[in-house]
């Protein structure tokens, strides 16, 4: 009986953790959208709320509802463009503030209800629930410690460089070197991806062979157990991209196709429509599809998505058309 009480007080506090982070993210989501932030995507245990800019017709920009594979701690996605820094750094405060506050206050409730209670099921019900909000709380505490030592850290260096970016219009006078000259400032895995997919974008530009490379190179080397699912699609999704028309080879870029399969084939903007068409045409041979992913990209181009800038887009442009122009040239030595 001792054991089904610990079990239940586990599954109760794995619970209330889980819906303590759900409301965490919620009131991250309440404090940033209305202050200049545009929603793009939040995954929550099984499902997924996306704002679908590629839609057709009414339907376009509007909010919609899939499943996803299972994220235990909810996973939110803003563009924060437009969003100042002491915007940001009032959200930490706020968000951190009233989620440390609540999760405190609920455990010291919790903790004086259980200790009336004498043992039994419902005893074990409140000791998880205290276990649950005690464990979050121990979780912002950890994080705030760790925000506030640690100075001069990658994400900063990172949030610089978009900011560059997104001031600049393009890459040009972003400085942006191999990774392995910036570990000194400890990035995390999900950080060294984000870093990773931004220089891959500005050596693919450039035609740096050697930086793309090598940029591949260090993505395979990610703990993929320290990724969320939006991140191992990142990965998989340009590795896969590498192996197919920077290597050549079908059998790794089939590898990588596999493991993001769902991600990738529902990916629609312009970049994610290229990469599948590319793979379509070098990989799976398959023209049919090629051409059809070509025209859906071709497509995204129209849309008014604030990720991809007029450079990003040109780029995207000039890999359709060439791909289009081999399509082309195909068919027509097939008809002589």
């Amino acid at each position: 009986m001792a054991l089904l009480y610990l079990l239940i007080s586990f599954c109760v506090g794995v619970l209330i953790l889980e819906l303590c982070l759900i409301v965490l993210s919620a009131i991250t989501a309440d404090t940033m959208i209305p202050s200049g932030a545009e929603f793009r995507r939040w995954d929550i245990l099984w499902f997924r709320l996306e704002r679908d800019l590629y839609a057709q017709g009414d339907k376009q920009g509007k909010i919609r509802l899939k499943t996803c594979k299972f994220v235990f701690a909810p996973h939110l996605i803003l563009d924060l463009s437009k969003v100042s820094k002491k915007r940001i750094r009032v959200m930490d405060l706020v968000t951190t503030g009233v989620s440390l506050l609540l999760s405190v206050t609920m455990m010291v409730l919790s903790f004086l209800k259980w200790r009336s209670l004498s043992d039994g099921c419902f005893r074990s019900v409140i000791w998880g629930i205290c276990a649950g909000f005690f464990g979050f709380s121990i979780m912002l505490i950890v994080a705030v410690i760790k925000a506030h030592t640690q100075k001069n850290t990658f994400r900063a260096f990172l949030m610089e460089k978009l900011r560059e970016k997104q001031q600049n219009g393009s890459f040009d006078g972003v400085d942006l070197p191999p990774l392995s000259d910036v570990m000194h400032l400890n990035p995390s895995e999900p950080e060294k991806l984000m870093y990773l997919d931004l220089r891959y974008r500005k050596c693919s530009f450039e035609n740096d062979l050697f930086g793309i490379a090598t940029c591949a190179q260090e993505m395979e080397l990610l703990n993929d157990m320290k990724l969320v699912s939006s991140n191992r699609f990142s990965k998989n999704s340009t590795l896969m991209d590498y192996y197919t028309f920077r290597q050549k080879d079908p059998v790794r870029a089939r590898e990588f196709y596999e493991k993001s399969k769902k991600e990738i084939e529902d990916d629609m903007d312009c970049n994610g429509r290229r990469k599948l068409a590319y793979f379509s045409f070098f990989v799976l041979k398959d023209l049919e599809k090629a051409q059809t992913c070509i025209k859906q990209g071709f497509s995204a181009l129209a849309v008014d998505d604030p990720l991809f800038s007029e450079e990003e887009r040109n780029y995207e442009r000039q890999m359709l058309t060439y791909l289009k122009g081999l399509i082309e040239q195909e068919t027509a030595e097939k008809t002589l």
